[in-house]
């Protein structure tokens, strides 16, 4: 994730908004968030304002970076600014590679992982919902839903699989996911009436159930991953490039 340093004023919490680097009509400025050297008295109604030049507006919550580098914000990027002085991209519209990040929870612990497991926040679940909010309806990339574990968000997870799915339904949905979650039936069940056409990247680490598991750290990891794979119903015409992912596809477009 890109991020962005600076100073804050009236950034009680995080607020997430959709770049523009020109001033919009009052009406439009909903969710908005400004890029500007200079803020105006009628900067009003904007989400947040992104300047170089320190202010004393009250209103609108402004952050005051160094430089605005005309690469570094792009029109329909969205971040979140926060109220240490943060600004975090959460979609940049000039990359082909975006991903919704549900959650620091997981139920492996890897040994290559430079993320150790937290508790679940559900922050990272509503700044998801609001990403795909700001996005322009239509968008026909890819969308990388990640963590973490997304699965053990459960039916946040499912429901942000049916938004990517109704609000832009020429998308290239694709899970990152240790699999676990698939060897509850019911769970697979769920997820493959979705009828979302998802592929998921199951991470196989090893051939060998000991080998896998001692990479994951958690005994027992491989062998539900393998009797789920029958609800999964794995498509070998697709494979992946993530550690030692294999491609599944659930459901059809």
């Amino acid at each position: 994730m890109k991020t962005v340093n600076g100073s804050t004023s009236n950034i009680k919490k995080d607020v997430i908004g959709r770049i523009s680097t020109e001033r919009v009509g009052l009406v439009n400025r909903k969710g908005v968030i400004l890029v500007a050297n200079k803020v105006k008295a009628l900067d009003i109604g904007y989400a947040g304002v992104v300047t170089t030049t320190p202010t004393s507006n009250p209103i609108v919550p402004t952050l005051c970076v160094s430089d605005l580098n005309s690469t570094m914000f792009l029109n329909g990027d969205i971040v979140s600014l926060t109220p240490s002085g943060q600004v975090h991209f959460l979609w940049e519209t000039a990359q082909e590679h975006n991903a919704l990040f549900l959650t620091e929870a997981c139920n492996c612990r890897c040994v290559m992982c430079p993320q150790p497991p937290k508790p679940h926040d559900p922050v990272h679940i509503n700044a998801a919902r609001e990403v795909l909010r700001l996005l322009h309806s239509g968008y026909e990339g890819e969308i990388c839903i990640t963590g973490g574990e997304p699965t053990l968000c459960g039916d946040d997870f499912k429901d942000i699989l049916s938004i990517c799915r109704s609000r832009h339904p020429k998308s290239r949905l694709i899970v990152l996911t240790n699999g676990k979650s698939f060897s509850r039936f019911n769970f697979a069940k769920s997820v493959s009436e979705l009828n979302t056409g998802a592929a998921f990247a199951v991470s196989y680490h090893a051939d060998t159930d000991s080998l896998h598991d001692q990479i994951v750290g958690s005994k027992g990891s491989f062998r539900p991953k393998s009797s789920g794979g029958v609800s999964l119903k794995p498509s070998s015409a697709e494979t992946g490039r993530r550690l030692t992912p294999k491609m599944v596809r659930m459901g059809t477009a």
